[in-house]
């Protein structure tokens, strides 16, 4: 209705300050800038306004709309000025309508209507906004009540040609009266389709008193002060799945983020896995169903990985650590005063190793168990210099918890390695390394009563070095010195497709990574001298810090959703941590054999060992 105020504009604008309600922002309500507004009215609305996307509203494509200044948007042409009232959504007449609010809103004072376009979640958007509007009634402009909401319309074209999202967003309703008529929200196409939201028309439902209906109380998705309709091929989804609601971890969010803007559109596994979740009774156990769509153990690849090169590194770095503490417990030699004919050395070791990863955020927890096989030979090629090489193969279990997935990861490393003596008792080792890697895994998906698995293989190659220092001093039957270290590893994990679940099966992208450990520490070795042979017992304990590793994502997506991928986050390990070694050596004429055993401590994540036996023939 059209009213010309005729009370000094000051002097009302006074007393809004005074009266009025501070209206409290609620957390549905987005923030995005937008930089059009329409002129203070009561029946006012904007020209034609491009969307910055096409939509199919129930049939009708559009590509502009506009903005009417009494809570809706239309997308054809507005009424004529006798019109420009709000009337009820049941009975529009050719008129296609979204209304958050469907009131008769009056701007003349205080805040003004905002709109414009935006981007949320990389998706275009369109948003308008009633931020603390008032309302016409009996002649006059009320603004004892103010009214805050939104309404928002999300492009979703790459899950059909003109599907979008509609949001209505509400902070505070303090009237839903005007003139005498209750207010209304919803949409029509003016052609006999609409819907009403439960309180439509009828006065007191929709307002913040009202904790039963009250707009800012209510939502079809299970987040109080939103709804959310899916505008899918020319229909309207009116009681979406809503899983980003529960989901309580960023890997959960982007794994119902998927199932969320593909619901309807795609059927088959993917169809049946948002069934089933749907229909499980507590938040937690969808949460967990979450963890089971998706590929939650992604950096068990990378774990794998590390763990089987830094063992075949280890194994090197053993074979040093007893030749050198076996040359400097024998006072008639050292390391490298050997004749000829004891210029070449063949070293062999297996090692068995075991631990777990516990959960976190992101990724589930796993336990494993992991062999590796050493060979190498040692050639002195001066006094104080040795080089050599080594092959070493290796193979781990890992069983992810929950028994939802086992991966197995093999290893072929390929190693040269040198050692070089200074100041008498000092050293320095240098080992290089290049892997050969191949992984193969299956994982269970067990939700209600869908049950598949779904299988995956694909390869990988890691590269990088272990510089290792130290010095020893002697007394008597004793040796002692600090150590230094540092290992620096780069992989490289191909991406694969899985098979066997449908369009439920992940495709997930490269996977790359970097570790740099530092390490410091103290070892202590003691000769003990038998009939028969020469036993060397020595302890080594290490302080440790990860430089790298860090939390990364790795893009993934389902077979079924044509491409769209999501990024998978990957938490980084725990930074320090120590490690304890212990070994007994027993030396007998050109034989040396050793059992190692060495622990991980002090990881709140990570919790290691590994034993290792090995065998070491001077020619």
């Amino acid at each position: 209705m059209q009213f010309k105020n005729t009370i000094p504009r000051l002097f009302i604008l006074a007393v809004v300050i005074i009266i009025s309600p501070a209206i409290a922002y609620s957390t549905t309500i987005r923030d995005n800038t937008v930089t059009n507004s329409l002129a203070p009215s009561d029946d006012g609305f904007s020209g034609s306004v491009a969307l910055g996307f096409s939509t199919n509203f129930l049939g009708y494509s559009n590509s502009a709309l506009y903005v009417m200044n009494n809570g809706n948007i239309q997308f054809n042409a507005p009424p004529p000025p006798a019109n420009f009232e709000p009337t009820a959504l049941t009975a529009l007449n050719g008129r296609q309508t979204i209304a958050p609010f469907m009131g008769d809103v009056d701007t003349r004072l205080g805040s003004v209507v905002t709109y414009g376009t935006a981007t949320i979640n990389n998706h275009n958007a369109f948003i308008a906004n009633w931020p603390g509007v008032g309302y016409y009634t009996a002649g006059i402009t009320g603004f004892d009540k103010l009214n805050d909401f939104q309404l928002v319309l999300i492009d979703r074209s790459e899950t059909g040609s003109g599907n979008f999202d509609i949001e209505f967003n509400y902070a505070s309703i303090q009237w839903d009266v005007d003139s005498g008529s209750a207010v209304s929200a919803g949409y029509s196409d003016g052609a006999g389709t609409s819907y009403l939201i439960t309180g439509s028309n009828i006065a007191g439902s929709f307002l913040d008193s009202n904790t039963t209906t009250g707009l800012v109380y209510s939502s079809n998705i299970g987040v109080p002060g939103r709804f959310l309709f899916l505008a899918r091929n020319g229909t309207i989804i009116l009681s979406p799945v809503y899983f980003e609601a529960i989901a309580s971890t960023p890997y959960q969010n982007v794994i119902a983020k998927q199932l969320d803007d593909w619901q309807a559109i795609i059927g088959g596994n993917f169809g049946s896995a948002i069934t089933q979740i749907n229909s499980l009774g507590t938040s937690q156990a969808k949460r967990s169903a979450l963890e089971e769509v998706g590929v939650s153990f992604l950096s068990a690849f990378s774990d794998s990985g590390f763990e089987l090169t830094g063992n075949a590194l280890s194994q090197v770095e053993s074979y040093l650590d007893n030749k050198r503490d076996s040359a400097n417990n024998d006072s008639a030699k050292n390391i490298n005063s050997y004749a000829l004919s004891d210029c070449v050395d063949y070293f062999a070791s297996i090692s068995s190793d075991s631990g777990e990863f516990d959960r976190t955020d992101n990724q589930k927890g796993y336990h494993y168990k992991g062999l590796n096989f050493t060979n190498g030979l040692g050639f002195y090629l001066s006094d104080d210099f040795i080089f050599g090489a080594a092959f070493d193969y290796g193979s781990r279990d890992s069983k992810i918890n929950d028994d939802i997935g086992e991966l197995n990861s093999k290893s072929y490393t390929g190693s040269l390695y040198a050692s070089k003596k200074f100041f008498g008792q000092g050293y320095f080792d240098l080992i290089v390394n290049y892997s050969s890697l191949r992984y193969d895994y299956s994982r269970q998906i067990s939700i209600g009563s869908l049950n598949l698995s779904s299988d995956g293989n694909t390869r990988g190659s890691e590269s990088g070095f272990k510089l290792l220092g130290g010095y020893d001093f002697g007394y008597d039957k004793f040796r002692w010195g600090p150590t230094i270290g540092l290992q620096c590893l780069d992989i490289a994990i191909s991406g694969y497709t899985e098979t066997s679940a449908g369009n439920l099966s992940a495709v997930v992208s490269r996977q790359k990574a970097s570790s740099l450990v530092s390490s410091l520490g103290a070892k202590v070795t003691y000769k003990l001298n038998a009939k028969w042979c020469e036993l060397l017992l020595n302890s080594h304990l290490s302080w440790e810090h990860e430089f790298k590793d860090n939390e990364r994502d790795v893009s993934a997506s389902f077979y079924g959703t044509v491409g769209t991928a999501y990024d998978t986050p990957i938490d980084g390990p725990e930074r320090d941590y120590a490690r304890l070694g212990l070994s007994l050596a027993g030396v007998v004429k050109n034989w040396e054999l050793a059992l190692d055993y060495n622990v991980m401590l002090f990881n709140q994540l990570t919790r290691g060992q590994r034993v290792t036996a090995s065998c070491r023939i001077k020619f």
